[in-house]
C-alpha cells in the first residue's frame, strides 16, 4: 500500500519536527477494516518512533478489543507512554454505522475501560463525532446532533478522567450560530 510503515513513520518525524506536539498515530481497529493498522506495522511505527519527548502520541481505541491491542502493543506508560483516545458519535445512527454499537453501549464499555486506563495510569482523551448532525448516504437522512446531550457527554468524558476532548463535525454540518452553542 503507498503509505509503508516507513512513509508513516517519516511523515510522523516531519510533524514533530515542524513542532507538533499532540497527533494520532494509531487506531486499534480491526485489521480488516484497516489493514494498514495490523499488528505487525503497528509495531514496526512505534518501534521507529520510540518514545517521543514533549509529544503526545495518541492511540484510538473504539473498543475492548482495542484496549487488549493497546496493551499487548506495550503503549501504555510502562512502554511506549501512548495516550488513550476514546471516541464515539453524538448521533446514534453514525456510532452504529462507525462503531457498530449503540452509544449508550460503547459509553458503558468506555466507563470500564477508562477505570482500568487509570489504575495502569494511562493518559485519556476523549472525541465526539458528528456534533453537528450527520448525513447518512444510505437513506439520505439528516440527524440533527441534540447539542444538550452533546455537553453531557463532554461532562461525561471529564468524569472518566480524560484530559481533552475533541468535537468533531465530521460532515462540516456547523454554520456560525451552531458553532457559538456548543
Amino acid at each position: 500500500h503507498i503509505f509503508s510503515p516507513e512513509i508513516r513513520t517519516e511523515i510522523a518525524r516531519r510533524l514533530i519536527g515542524a513542532g507538533f506536539k499532540r497527533m494520532e498515530v494509531f487506531s486499534c481497529v480491526k485489521p480488516e477494516i484497516a489493514p494498514s493498522m495490523n499488528e505487525k506495522e503497528m509495531r514496526s511505527i512505534t518501534q521507529a518512533l520510540e518514545k517521543t519527548e514533549g509529544v503526545e502520541l495518541i492511540t484510538l481505541v473504539p473498543n475492548r478489543a482495542g484496549f487488549e491491542n493497546f496493551l499487548r502493543l506495550d503503549l501504555g506508560p510502562d512502554g511506549y507512554h501512548h495516550t488513550m483516545g476514546f471516541f464515539f458519535s453524538v448521533v446514534e445512527a453514525h456510532n452504529l454505522a462507525n462503531i457498530g454499537k449503540t452509544i449508550e453501549d460503547t459509553i458503558s464499555e468506555y466507563k470500564i475501560m477508562a477505570a482500568e486506563a487509570a489504575l495502569r495510569n494511562i493518559p485519556v482523551i476523549g472525541y465526539l463525532s458528528a456534533v453537528f448532525g450527520y448525513f447518512d448516504p444510505k437513506s439520505r437522512t439528516l440527524h440533527k446532533a441534540d447539542l444538550k446531550k452533546v455537553n453531557e457527554y463532554i461532562d461525561l468524558y471529564f468524569d472518566l478522567g480524560t484530559s481533552a476532548v475533541t468535537l468533531s463535525d465530521l460532515q462540516g454540518m456547523a454554520d456560525q450560530q451552531e458553532t457559538i452553542k456548543v
